[in-house]
């Protein structure tokens, strides 16, 4: 909240703390709804992403675990010499592996289609012997005896293995409030939708005279 104090500081804005559950649109702009209703001409969401599930059966109660992981910031402690598997493809996935290879760990990098990422880094993974790339999917998950154990399905078939540590990495999502009238991927004029790094140097689009910016995880100017 300090930061966006800072930030609009200089201009007429109202800061409040308050989480947006709806925008609606309207014949005159949108009502915004969080702990009151208010109108605007114009709304930029900048509410940030999260990391997105991969989606197997298991998943949540894995993570619940504390077995599955959707990154490393915060690890302090690393299974020494134990098997993690990354799932994923992309560039986040393979510096995920080499993280953790880095650490002593023995990676799987599980990805549905083909490996994507800048030459160093695939430059990189093919030198680092520690991470076995594998194409496949995982149809299920539970754990037993302090460990993830994972259905795959592989080219070679189906099989189960067990991991001391699951890394999914497959993409994150825009966190919106509820969106009525609203097409997020086609959005009416005054309506804009920005990622966290936009939203450092405000882009104003309200034609209402005062903005009023929340500090929630959804926040609209």
């Amino acid at each position: 909240a300090e930061l966006m104090v800072e930030q609009f500081g200089e201009g007429d804005f109202t800061v409040r703390n308050a989480a947006v559950t709806e925008v609606r649109k309207t014949a005159g702009g949108y009502l915004v709804i969080s702990d009151v209703k208010e109108d605007f001409g114009g709304v930029v969401v900048c509410s940030g992403t999260t990391p997105k599930r991969a989606g197997f059966p298991g998943e949540v109660e894995l993570a619940a675990a504390g077995l599955l992981r959707y990154g490393i910031a915060g690890m302090r402690s690393w299974p020494e010499g134990g098997d993690a598997i990354v799932i994923g493809g992309g560039e986040s996935s393979v510096d995920l592996s080499l993280s953790l290879a880095e650490v002593g760990m023995k990676v799987t990098l599980l990805h549905r289609s083909d490996i994507r990422g800048a030459k160093r880094l695939l430059d990189n993974l093919r030198e680092e012997e520690a991470v076995i790339p594998l194409r496949g999917i995982v149809t299920e998950a539970r754990q037993h005896g302090g460990k993830a154990v994972l259905g795959l399905e592989t080219e070679s078939g189906r099989e189960e293995r067990a991991y001391d540590l699951v890394l999914v990495a497959v993409g994150r999502e825009s966190s919106l409030p509820t969106l009525a009238g609203i097409d997020p991927h086609n959005p009416p004029p005054g309506f804009r939708i920005v990622n966290d790094r936009s939203c450092v140097s405000p882009p104003i689009v309200s034609s209402t005279t005062s903005t009023s910016v929340s500090t929630s995880s959804n926040f609209v100017e």
